[in-house]
């Protein structure tokens, strides 16, 4: 009879001895297993954690888009001074518009809205209702906007951004729901619908911003802008023209020294920042300075606080600006409208210098005016943010006669800055809109209802052969 230590022995020999090759692989088998399992569970897990979140994200039911609409309202009422504005220009009223979205995302037999479609919904049912007043706009395409607004170091110090709208823009562009959002939105292959300016912008990025011809040898000059840029940079062409722009206007002005006329052509010009048509284009057409006088007005909200601080700072072109509440007035102006509730107000003027300031070309410049006939600037319903401010510039100080169309009624500036963006709590779509409300100085509102021609377009003719009939017609 076996003992048991035999047993044992026996059991030892046998699963060991003669299994020990197949033991040991099984026990490093289970080990790899093991360290495989604990690499590749977690990760798993967030992925599927991560996986319900976006699910989750991209369908967060109407309650959520309710929820971000009547933030947006609440923004807008706080700091975008434009609600009776577009009453009694467009003969929109928006608490009606604003109404009606509230009725469609709460009507039951309303499907719930996916997140991303969102940005249509807002834009067919808001923004379009509304039109195109006080930059309101969604921001489409998050990459390429902020490409263009990343510097932040830069706009800081040639925007003058106080530290407080400089942080602003850096938390929205690593908002987690805005990074999902345009992430997603961008993979999915962007909007269903394409946003009214979007051909337009991509077209005017292609083109060069100033193109040249002579119409009649020693007579007629024409200037295209396309769009409008800063002094030291084209955010369409990462400033990589600069030097190749001020050498043609450079030449051009020297080529039509004794014209009678030159044609500047701002159709279909959305904008930008205007410094650099008002030095290279405008100021060598002066014989004296010029003054831009206008009015900024501003709601209460947090939006337009940061807004004021920036102009406090005194901004290029400001004179000394001071605030004060409108009502308080030495004078009343006489238009402006009592209905809109603007409490602050700046005295802000925009000067142009006469003579040449070219940079790259300064040391051979002249001085005197090399253009001394009439200027005629063509416009149509696309001329709008910087050109329009441009436009209002030289019709009000009597230099240009504008021919074409009616503006598109959106004139604004960065460099006030009068433009700000938010995010929307739940989805994270960004939304551009202005602050800043400009009149004259008699009260006439400059945004809104656009700037009209001293002559409209002949019938079966465009601004620019309306303007060459014009010129035929005074010889």
């Amino acid at each position: 009879m076996f003992k048991t230590r035999d047993l044992w022995q026996s059991f030892y020999y046998s699963c060991w001895v003669i299994h020990k090759r197949k033991i040991l692989i099984g026990i490093v088998t289970l080990l790899v297993a093991i360290v495989l399992a604990i690499r590749m569970i977690p990760p798993a897990l967030d992925a599927a954690r991560d996986g319900r979140e976006l699910d989750q994200f991209l369908n967060q039911g109407n309650e959520a888009l309710l929820y971000d609409f009547n933030y947006l309202m609440h923004t807008l009422e706080e700091n975008w001074p434009f609600f009776n504005l577009s009453k009694s220009a467009n003969g929109v009223d928006i608490h009606e518009v604003a109404d009606n979205v509230r009725r469609i995302l709460t009507d039951p037999a309303t499907e719930d809205i996916g997140t991303h479609e969102f940005i249509d919904f807002l834009r067919q049912h808001f923004f379009w209702e509304i039109g195109r007043i006080g930059h309101l706009s969604p921001i489409w395409q998050y990459q390429n906007y902020f490409e263009e607004l990343n510097e932040y170091e830069w706009i800081s110090r040639t925007m003058r951004f106080t530290p407080t709208n400089v942080a602003m823009f850096q938390e929205l562009h690593a908002r987690p729901q805005t990074v999902m959002f345009y992430e997603t939105f961008r993979d999915a292959g962007g909007s269903t619908l394409v946003h009214y300016d979007t051909q337009r912008i991509e077209e005017a990025r292609n083109l060069p911003v100033y193109e040249t011809a002579i119409l009649e040898e020693g007579s007629i000059a024409y200037l295209s802008v396309s769009r409008m840029i800063s002094m030291w940079y084209d955010f369409r062409q990462g400033g990589r023209n600069m030097g190749q722009y001020e050498a043609l206007l450079y030449e051009f002005h020297g080529q039509i020294e004794g014209f009678d006329h030159l044609i500047i052509d701002l159709r279909g010009n959305l904008g930008g920042v205007h410094q650099h048509f008002n030095v290279f284009v405008v100021a060598p057409l002066l014989r004296e300075g010029i003054n831009f006088p206008a009015y900024v007005f501003y709601k209460g909200g947090e939006y337009s606080r940061m807004a004021r601080e920036n102009h406090d700072l005194g901004m290029w072109g400001s004179t000394s600006p001071f605030v004060q509440h409108a009502a308080n007035f030495a004078e009343p102006l006489p238009y402006l409208d009592t209905e809109i509730d603007l409490p602050y107000v700046f005295e802000s003027a925009y000067m142009i210098a006469a003579g040449y300031m070219f940079v790259d070309w300064y040391a051979s410049a002249r001085e005197e005016v090399l253009f001394d006939g009439r200027v005629w600037v063509l416009t149509d319903e696309n001329t709008g943010s910087a050109a329009e401010s441009a436009v209002a510039m030289l019709k009000l100080n009597n230099l240009a006669t504008v021919v074409g169309e009616t503006t598109l009624g959106i004139l604004g500036t960065m460099e006030d800055p009068t433009r700000m963006l938010m995010s929307l709590p739940n989805t994270g779509i960004l939304i551009s809109f202005d602050v800043a409300y400009f009149t004259d100085t008699l009260g006439r509102p400059l945004q809104g209802y656009g700037i009209s021609p001293h002559y409209f377009n002949r019938p079966r003719l465009d601004a620019l052969e309306t303007v060459l009939a014009m010129i035929e017609e005074l010889n």
